[in-house]
């Protein structure tokens, strides 16, 4: 198993999964100044380099998207 670098602060959020993305990014943003959250549709690739300054949020496809919107669809963590 891989080992992450510590980073400082917060670094999960399960909290928000089924959140708006907004609301999401001001809240993680809110708990862990030091990270800025960045959004990622699920089924997208992203990069795969680790940073403690960013937090992926993956959030339904726009194509996808319930009566509930857009959505947070996986636990946003640092990354």
């Amino acid at each position: 198993m891989r080992q992450q670098p510590l980073c400082p602060g917060k670094q999960e959020w399960p909290e928000l999964v089924g959140a708006k993305p907004q609301t999401t990014k001001e809240i993680i943003e809110m708990e862990n100044p030091l990270v800025t959250a960045v959004f990622i549709e699920q089924g997208s690739f992203r990069i795969m380099d680790f940073h403690c300054s960013r937090v992926f949020v993956w959030i339904t496809p726009k194509a996808q998207a319930g009566p509930e919107g857009i959505v947070v669809v996986k636990v946003p963590k640092v990354g």
